[in-house]
């Protein structure tokens, strides 16, 4: 019975105080009172104490009632103690998807760590030789494939949840009373981790089912370029790609396999940065191929949309674009 009183909790001022005869006391609310015993909810569940053992009892007001309640309410839910029945699979998805969140931020303190390490490494090239040169380029070619891996577990939050967000819309309307209660606390979850994410919607214009939108490469060079998700890299036109990055014995080739199923070669070299509305990518590959089609100087395809959720908003003209900040 010694647990009773190891409460600590930060807002007791708002609780009910139950003051033992034997000269301590329970924190709470007050939930029921007999002759015989009364009942306490504790934060973490409840607790009955013989009336025969109560010297008084200090009762809060109405509203500081309800704020303990909410309070106990949140950490219940907080802490997996509180699911109301029928709610398990929700609560099973949001678990998945609080790990989801938990790896993307280790994720995402990796990925800073590795871009600077890059950075840094890139701009030291031209002043080592040797075994130097040699190790710097081989840490910057380890570097760029530990990167998509951790790339994707950032997005695997993003679609998680994502697809919670479809899950929740599939339960329709929660019970009133405890479910109602639970999907509030749900709701409100959410919300904090909507804040995790950086949401654009970039100004278009539309071309049958496609969209157009202005790219900026390298902070300097502007183009117009088609949304294209069926797109595995993003394609610049010769005369575009000789602004963004003239070609030089560093850029590699690609074997692609176009919309037609041609199997073509092209230039391929890493983009310094692809601005669209106010989101950034840095070190994008990208590669080269004639014109998509008049007035055009590219695809935007998956290399640069790879690191969001995407939306193609036809009726609105809108790319819409979210990620984790």
């Amino acid at each position: 019975m010694s647990a009773w009183w190891l409460l600590g909790l930060a807002a007791a001022v708002f609780a009910d105080t139950v003051y033992l005869k034997n000269g301590n006391q329970l924190e709470g609310v007050v939930q029921s009172e007999t002759r015989g015993e009364v009942v306490v909810d504790i934060g973490f569940g409840t607790t009955t104490v013989p009336r025969a053992d109560v010297r008084r009892i200090r009762r809060s007001g109405v509203r500081q009632r309800e704020a303990l309640k909410r309070r106990h309410r949140s950490d219940a839910f907080d802490s997996g103690r509180w699911v109301p029945k029928g709610s398990e699979k929700l609560f099973e998805g949001y678990q998945r998807l609080r790990a989801r969140r938990e790896t993307a931020n280790d994720a995402k303190i990796r990925r800073e760590a590795l871009v600077e390490e890059r950075g840094r490494l890139l701009g030291e090239l031209e002043r080592l030789d040797g075994q130097a040169k040699w190790a710097a380029m081989s840490r910057v070619h380890e570097i760029a494939l530990l990167l998509p891996g951790v790339e994707s577990e950032m997005q695997a939050y993003l679609a998680e949840f994502r697809d919670f967000g479809e899950l929740l819309a599939r339960q329709g309307k929660p019970a009133p009373g405890e479910e109602e209660e639970f999907r509030s606390e749900l709701n409100k979850a959410l919300g904090a981790m909507e804040e995790d994410f950086e949401k654009d919607a970039v100004d278009s214009r539309r071309e049958g089912s496609h969209l157009i939108v202005s790219v900026v490469f390298n902070g300097k060079v502007r183009a117009k370029m088609l949304v294209d998700t069926g797109a595995s890299v993003t394609s610049l036109t010769p005369v575009l790609a000789e602004r963004v990055e003239p070609s030089s014995d560093r850029d590699g080739t690609a074997q692609l396999t176009l919309g037609d199923g041609r199997k073509v070669k092209a230039r391929r070299f890493q983009a310094k940065s692809i601005e669209v509305g106010r989101t950034k990518v840095e070190g994008a590959d990208v590669v080269v191929l004639p014109p998509p089609g008049p007035g055009l100087d590219g695809l935007l395809g998956m290399s640069f949309l790879e690191h969001f959720s995407t939306e193609v908003d036809l009726r609105n003209g809108k790319l819409l674009l979210k990620r984790l900040r």
